[in-house]
C-alpha cells in the first residue's frame, strides 16, 4: 500500500483544522511524530490502516471523513478515464474552426480556466467536430478525457442537470458512491481538488441554452488550465458555421 497524494494532502488539512502540531497530534493518536511527518510529505510509502484510524479518532473526524481518509490510503492508482465517444471516419474542412480550438489551447495560461464553445445553429455539425478536435487533441491530455452529453434536446425532454453530470464524473474518477456530496456546490468542489495539477480534457456536449451551458461551465470546470473544457451549443450564433471561443470564468 503505497501513500497518495490525496492522503497526505487530507492528514495535513485535517491536523491544521483541528489546531495541532504534530507533536500534539502524535500525543494524541499514539502515532510517532516521524509517521505523521511521513505520511504528510508523502515519504511514507506503507502507511498502516490501524495509525490511520487512530488519527481519525485524535482528529474527530465526521464519519464520512473516516471513510474518504482511509479510502485515500490505499493503494489504488487513480483511474485515467477515456470516456470520448468514437470519432466519426470520412471527417473533412472546418479548418478555421479547428485551428481556432487549437488557439485556444495554446494560449492558454497557467493560472486561467479555459472553457471552449462549438456554436451554430442545430445541425450544422457541432459535436462531429469538437469529438474530432477532442480525438486529435487527447495526447495532450494524459491524466484522460471526460465527456458528458447534457441531453439539451432529448425527444423526452430530460435534460442533465450540473449535479447529475458532476457526479457522473466524480464515479469515473474513482470517487465511491457514498463519498460524493448530495450539495453541488460540494460536488463541483470535489471536482476541481480531483482535477487541480491533472491534465485532462472535459468535453460538455448540448446544453439546452446557452445560459445553461454557463451554468454547466462553472460547476464543471477544472481547477487549473492543465484541464480545460470543450462545450458544444446550439443557438448562440447565426453563424452557419461552428465558432471558436474562450472565456475566463
Amino acid at each position: 500500500m503505497s501513500v497518495t497524494a490525496e492522503f497526505a494532502t487530507a492528514v495535513r488539512r485535517f491536523r491544521l483544522r483541528a489546531g495541532l502540531t504534530q507533536e500534539a497530534l502524535a500525543e494524541q493518536s499514539g502515532v510517532s511524530v516521524s509517521t505523521i511527518r511521513g505520511m504528510e510529505t508523502g515519504k511514507r510509502r506503507n502507511p498502516q490502516l490501524v495509525s490511520v484510524r487512530q488519527l481519525a479518532t485524535a482528529l474527530g473526524l465526521r464519519p464520512q471523513e473516516q471513510d474518504d481518509l482511509l479510502s485515500s490510503a490505499r493503494a489504488e492508482p487513480a483511474p485515467v478515464p477515456r470516456q470520448l465517444p468514437p470519432e466519426l471516419t470520412g471527417f473533412v474542412g472546418r479548418a478555421e474552426a479547428l485551428g481556432g480550438l487549437d488557439a485556444v489551447l495554446d494560449g492558454a495560461g497557467t493560472s486561467t480556466v479555459v472553457i471552449s464553445a462549438v456554436s451554430g445553429t442545430a445541425g450544422i455539425g457541432k459535436t462531429t467536430l469538437a469529438l474530432h478536435w477532442a480525438h486529435r487533441v487527447a495526447g495532450r491530455f494524459p491524466d484522460g478525457q471526460l465527456y458528458v452529453d447534457l441531453r439539451g434536446f432529448d425527444p423526452s425532454g430530460a435534460v442533465m442537470a450540473p449535479g447529475e453530470a458532476l457526479r457522473a464524473f466524480l464515479e469515473a474518477l474513482g470517487v465511491p458512491s457514498r463519498g460524493i456530496p448530495d450539495d453541488v456546490e460540494a460536488q463541483a468542489a470535489k471536482f476541481r481538488t480531483l482535477l487541480a495539477g491533472r491534465a485532462m480534457l472535459v468535453v460538455l456536449d448540448t446544453p439546452v441554452t446557452r445560459r445553461r451551458s454557463v451554468r454547466c461551465c462553472r460547476a464543471l470546470r477544472a481547477a487549473s488550465s492543465s484541464s480545460p473544457a470543450a462545450t458544444t451549443s446550439p443557438g448562440w450564433s447565426r453563424r452557419r458555421t461552428p465558432a471558436a471561443c474562450h472565456s475566463h470564468c
